[in-house]
């Protein structure tokens, strides 16, 4: 009997199938970093790195309303696939450049920037969405945010880092008034088109196989268990807790934490979206669904002629919302 593949090896053949063979996103980062202070210590590479970014790779959104925390929803708009949608419609940023330390990065690129300092408003008709790595410290979405980059007063027994993506800071300045915002170390990617291609053609592959097999079926559940393997895969950690504070750990050593980190921004700028265009109506959210409380006259029909109109409503589609 043959031996059956693990989850890794699956992705790994399905990409093989696309043209891409997976390499290892470390040795990418040392072919391309631009430091050859650094260079010669690997080690010390792959944890500098790894130990700043890893701040920006955010637990899903999950908000209460606190003007409808005991209001009833009344309908619920999910989105398909998110995290596989964001990486079927964007390039993929994986291959490490370089970084600069304490200036202005330049918005034209995908970057991944400690910010020293942030003051910021949200703007009217927005709803808030960012905060600190929630494996950091469990704080709210505020409506105004007054940070630095390790604020002991507030959080004494913890190194407090704001580290955010190029997707992050650009949807920062549409959705926030921002007074003041400090740089430190900044961290410069580029998009790899052979390995987006080849994730683009898995997803869609997949995506089509889900849709044609039977709910329920061996054939269904296998083609969903690979549909949702790429940021799974990226995104692997484990977590532990020393007192309150949880302290992140890569749990795969080999995860590209920058396409992990990428898929989460944009899904949660599409979240925020979604969120903005039926603003006051809110209830709740979580990373990948709103609920709603209907206003006068609306109906559950009327939700989805909205998003019809809009280009995004579609069940089983990537980059689109249905409603329940």
């Amino acid at each position: 009997m043959a031996k059956e593949l693990t989850d890794k090896q699956l992705l790994k053949e399905s990409l093989k199938k696309f043209g891409y063979v997976a390499e290892d996103s470390i040795k990418d980062v040392i072919e391309n970093y631009q430091d050859p202070q650094v260079r010669k210590d690997n080690k010390f590479l792959y944890l500098m790195i790894n130990s700043t970014i890893k701040h920006s790779l955010r637990e899903g959104m999950y908000y209460t309303n606190p003007r409808k925390e005991n209001v009833a929803a009344d309908v619920k708009i999910k989105a398909n696939f998110i995290y596989q949608s964001m990486l079927s419609r964007y390039d993929t940023p994986r291959k490490y450049l370089g970084y600069t330390r304490n200036i202005a990065p330049n918005m034209t690129k995908y970057f991944i920037a400690e910010v020293t300092k942030l003051k910021a408003k949200v703007k009217p008709r927005c709803y808030p969405w960012l905060k600190r790595s929630s494996l950091d410290v469990n704080e709210e979405y505020e409506r105004k945010i007054d940070w630095t980059g390790n604020d002991t007063t507030k959080y004494p027994k913890i190194k407090v880092t704001t580290v955010l993506s190029s997707v992050d800071i650009n949807w920062l300045y549409m959705t926030y008034d921002v007074e003041e915002i400090e740089y430190g170390d900044v961290f410069y990617y580029e998009s790899d088109p052979t390995y987006t291609q080849a994730i683009e053609k898995h997803l869609n592959y997949w995506l089509s196989e889900f849709n044609n097999a039977k709910l329920g079926t061996e054939e269904y559940n296998h083609a969903k268990k690979i549909l949702e393997k790429p940021y799974e895969q990226w995104g692997a950690r484990t977590l532990s807790t020393k007192d309150i504070w949880y302290t992140p750990k890569i749990g795969n050593k080999a995860a590209n934490l920058a396409t992990a980190i990428y898929a989460t921004c944009y899904a949660r700028v599409m979240l925020n979206k979604m969120m903005n265009r039926f603003y006051g109506q809110v209830v709740s959210v979580t990373p990948d669904s709103i609920s709603l409380k209907l206003m006068s006259g609306q109906t559950k029909e009327t939700i989805i002629k909205k998003l019809t109109k809009l280009g995004l409503y579609g069940v089983n589609e990537f980059g689109k919302w249905y409603v329940e």
